[in-house]
């Protein structure tokens, strides 16, 4: 999401975000959890997980040296890509589980921070599919209410 934003626009992490976000394999939740344990103690703070309706966890929450850290699990399904995300209590808002859904993509490896992250190849159609007109800076995004990639929401049983 915006990590992926501020690097195609802006060449950096964009000023303000409170967040960085990423997606893993649903089915390398194991190595994800894995290379969390590798970090130092002192740096790193679980918040928890979210677990979706259908019981599956599809997201980790972090704090990496205080900056809040997301991981969104992500599957393939139909030639497209899924994840969940919710709305939360503490937005004084009903809690809510979105379906997001994009085209399947590629992906590819790019330096970020003399980090190697994987980004996919067609970055401006993944860009599209999330904010539409991504170039331009919109500073009242809300990912729950103008994501382009919502497809469905429901309530969510298993929220905090």
């Amino acid at each position: 999401g915006g990590v992926l934003l501020g690097y195609a626009r802006e060449g950096a992490i964009i000023r303000g975000d409170t967040d960085i976000d990423f997606h893993y394999w649903v089915e390398d939740e194991a190595l994800l959890l894995e290379a969390l344990q590798g970090l130092p103690a002192q740096e790193l703070e679980y918040v928890g997980r979210y677990v979706n309706n259908e019981g599956l966890v599809t997201q980790h929450v972090l704090k990496v040296l205080g900056v809040k850290v997301e991981f969104f699990a992500a599957w393939r399904k139909g030639g497209c890509i899924e994840w969940n995300c919710y709305t939360t209590r503490h937005w004084n808002r009903p809690i809510r589980q979105f379906l997001n859904r994009i085209p399947d993509l590629q992906f590819e490896p790019v330096q970020f921070y003399e980090v190697e992250v994987f980004k996919p190849m067609d970055h401006d159609l993944y860009l599209r599919a999330l904010y539409g007109d991504w170039r331009k800076p919109m500073s009242d995004y809300t990912y729950y209410v103008d994501s382009a990639a919502i497809v469905s929401c429901e309530p969510w049983r298993n929220g905090w």
